[in-house]
């Protein structure tokens, strides 16, 4: 059995967000500060949004 080797999402800003969930997102790639932000209030930074994946410009919980 062979296993493929595993690809590491790309973080051009080394903030722990992945660039294409920032480019989804509407946050930039290249600002590293946007990682520690809380950009919509709601008291998640950036990464925390990432990995709960909701909307770092939207304070409600879920989008409907």
């Amino acid at each position: 059995m062979t296993l493929g080797a595993a690809v590491a999402a790309l973080d051009f800003d080394g903030d722990g967000i992945p660039d294409d969930y920032e480019q989804a997102r509407g946050t930039d790639f290249e600002e590293p500060a946007d990682g520690a932000a809380d950009l919509d209030g709601d008291g998640y930074d950036g990464v925390a949004e990432y990995v709960m994946d909701t909307n770092p410009h939207n304070s409600a919980p879920f989008e409907i």
